[in-house]
């Protein structure tokens, strides 16, 4: 079994809280254990990915704007470098890509 790049799990976080998610749900889906969760959660709030509500005795994390541009662009390097197609990032429009892609001066 391959392992994944810490910039891969981040990734796969990022889009499992698109339209949020309870921490339960991330370990599952992101193939984590509760300590690791957990830190890549903290770390990502702290960097502003992502953000959090408390519901009830729960907590709901949300990917930010700025966690889906360096979700979006990451995705965009993992098509460069290895020619696979980005993975979907969400309800993104070809607009924002382009948007994106002139923020960075990539286009003119």
């Amino acid at each position: 079994m391959n392992r994944r790049s810490p910039d891969q799990i981040v990734s796969k976080i990022l889009d499992i809280c698109m339209e949020g998610a309870y921490k339960t749900h991330i370990i599952y889906k992101a193939n984590l254990n509760f300590s690791k969760a957990n830190r890549y959660l903290e770390s990502m709030k702290e960097q502003g990915l992502l953000s959090h509500i408390n519901n009830g005795s729960k907590t709901i994390y949300k990917t930010t704007k700025k966690g889906r541009d360096i979700n979006y662009k990451f995705k965009q390097l993992q098509e460069v470098l290895w020619g696979a197609p980005p993975l979907s990032v969400g309800n993104e429009s070809s607009s924002m890509s382009l948007e994106i892609s002139k923020d960075a001066g990539y286009m003119s």
